[in-house]
Formats: structure tokens, sequence, C-alpha cells
């Protein structure tokens, strides 16, 4: 920061490292570095820096380590909802648009993209800082839904934030600040001589303050208001119209076991219910692997999200092992689901013209589960 370096910096002082702060508050666009932390051992020439908020990148945030989240764990990135979407609900890519998404409605969608996340941990692409970048980064689309719902969002959150409504009204003219802040000194003067004990003095005249001296924090005062209102109203904006989908990660799901008992270690893919996730049985797209059992019924369950394909149990080695079964009847069901996998693996050996397939039948024919003759 060159000279402003001795003049910017809060230094929190300890008996070990000390904690230093370095912004640079001069508005001079050629400072590269806009805010920086530094871990500084007293006695050593070299800085070691930790963090640092480069404004002149964009408002690029370089770490010097992890980035943790203590109580939640998926990545998400935010997409427009074309229709509206809960927590949990397994959602597709929308035809009409390239970031929207809408929930799943048939069995083995192709287009399933991830789960609406519940409480993600990083979201990518999820705000904005004016009505400008939300144009540009969403489109004149959003950006007029916004302008339009605006005046609506505003009463809301003047609802929500009673203090925000009253600093409406002080703003509503210059001449009103200047009366506010007139009251607010007199009050200051009050409090003051009462907790003295001393008789309050009037406001000489050349003391009331005027409009036209109050211009500077008037101005300054209602930027502030107008970027707390804004950032209210854009929260829940998106709140509203996105949805944050998980790409990875821990999330729960919401999932139907009418289609397949789920266990911890099945593939999941989209059911014909909307939104519901389902056991994947057969080859096709998934979303994730459930880490929680539904034997029956509907309900969340908690998944590990990650997009990819599954291949179907007559495929997979793994799914030719008997999994544990807590009735007889599911064991029976299991053992006739496995006796029938393994005759069409037969069948598939046959059909791919291996003709000397002895060790493939020998091995089957050792199991318990082989197929009657």
């Amino acid at each position: 920061m060159g000279s402003s370096r001795s003049t910017k910096t809060l230094v929190l002082g300890t008996r070990g490292p000390t904690q230093r702060y370095l912004v640079d508050s001069d508005d001079d666009e050629t400072v590269a570095n806009h805010i920086w932390y530094e871990n500084t051992i007293v006695g050593t020439p070299t800085d070691y820096r930790m963090m640092q908020l480069t404004e002149v990148l964009g408002g690029s945030l370089f770490v010097d380590g992890p980035v943790t989240s203590n109580h939640t764990f998926d990545l998400a990135e935010t997409f427009w909802e074309r229709e509206a979407v809960e927590p949990g609900e397994l959602v597709a890519i929308d035809p009409t648009r390239p970031d929207a998404v809408q929930r799943t409605g048939v069995a083995y969608q192709p287009t399933v993209l991830g789960v609406a996340s519940t409480r993600p941990a990083v979201i990518l692409g999820g705000g904005a800082f004016s009505v400008e970048a939300l144009r540009r980064t969403w489109g004149d689309e959003i950006g007029d839904e916004y302008q339009l719902r605006r005046p609506e969002l505003e009463l809301r959150v003047f609802a929500e934030i009673p203090e925000l409504a009253d600093m409406a009204e002080r703003l509503r003219s210059q001449s009103a600040f200047a009366a506010y802040l007139a009251q607010e000194e007199i009050e200051l003067r009050t409090a003051l001589a009462d907790r003295s004990g001393q008789q309050q003095q009037a406001l000489p005249p050349s003391a009331t303050p005027s409009p036209e001296k109050r211009t500077p924090a008037y101005e300054a005062a209602l930027r502030n208001h107008q970027t707390l209102l804004f950032d209210r109203t854009v929260q829940r904006f998106f709140e509203e119209r996105f949805t944050a989908v998980a790409l990875a990660g821990r999330v729960p799901v919401k999932a139907d076991a009418s289609f397949g008992a789920i266990r911890p270690g099945d593939y999941l893919t989209s059911s014909p219910i909307p939104g519901v996730a389902m056991k994947a049985t057969g080859p096709g797209p998934v979303v994730g692997t459930a880490l929680e059992p539904l034997a029956d019924g509907s309900g969340l369950i908690e998944v590990f999200v990650h997009r990819g394909w599954y291949g179907g149990a007559g495929l997979s080695v793994a799914g030719l092992r008997p999994a544990a079964a807590t009735t007889a009847d599911e064991k029976d069901r299991e053992i006739a689901d496995l006796r029938r996998r393994l005759a069409a693996l037969e069948q598939r050996l046959d059909r791919l013209g291996f003709e000397d397939s002895t060790l493939a039948r020998s091995a089957l024919s050792r199991s318990s589960l082989s197929p009657s003759p």
C-alpha cells in the first residue's frame, strides 16, 4: 500500500504473533491490494500473508488454507426456477434456458441434474450487487421481473426490519433528514446533561443544522440505505425464484421406497413422482448414493450427491453379491433375484460369442445360487 501502509493498519497485539489487518480506504484505484490479513511474528522481516482481497481483480479473495464450513456439507450452484422447487427435490435441466431447472418427472430422466440443497456450505453464483449486475448475469427477463416485484419486496423488508422503514421516512427529503439530525443532537445533549447533572443549554441559532450543510451526510446516508435495502430485497428474490442445486456432498433427498427398498450404498435416480428419487435397479443416470436406508414408504434420507451413470445390477460384480437380509422372505426374494441375474449373465456371455466359456460357467456352477439346469 505504499505510504498508506503505516496509516491504514489495525494491529491486534498478542503474546505470540501479531494479527495485522491492512485496509486501503483512500479510493486509490492503482492499489491492487484492497484488504489483507497477516500473521507477523515480532522481529521477523517477512510478513506471512494469510488472506487477501484484491479489488482490482474483480473482488478476488485469496486464502492460504482451506475454507471450512462446520455444519454444512455440500457444494451448490444457483439456478433459476422455472417452477417452484423445494429443498430435497431432484431437478432436471430446463429445455428453455441453460441456467434454469425444473423438477424431475419421469423415471431415469436423462436430464436429471442434481438435488435442491437444503443448506449449502458453498453457493456458486448466489447473489447480485446491483440491478445492472443482475441483468448482466441472468438476462433482462429476470432483471425485469425483479424490477416489477421490487416495490412489493421493499414493503416486505420494511415490515420485517422496522429500522429500515424508519430510515426511509427520515430520508424522504433532505429537509426531513436535517430535522432528524437536529433532533438527534438535542436528544444527545439532553442525555449528557441528565447524566452529568448540568442544566441543558439551548442550541445557538448558528448551530441549527440546515439542509444545505447536511448535503454530504444526506447523500452518504441515502446511498447506505439504498444499498442495505437492495441487499435485503434481492436476497428475498433469490430465495423465492432461484434454487441452489447441490453438485457434490451430503444433502437430504426426498425418496420413495415403493419402487424398491433403499439401503445405504444404493444408487438413486429420478422416479415418476415429481422431484422424488428412487433406487436405481437398471441402467441410467443417477444423482448419488444413499447413506441411509428407507425400507418402505417415502421420506427424507441423507444422500452423497454425485451425478453419474449406473450400468445396472446385471453388469455389476458387486451386484451379484448377496446383501444382508433382515427377514426370511426378503432373503428368498434376494436369492431369486440373484438367480435371475446369473441366468441373464450366462445369456449375455453366449450372445457375445464366448463359445468356450468354461471358466465363467465353472465359476457360476460353484455358486449355490446358480440356476438349476
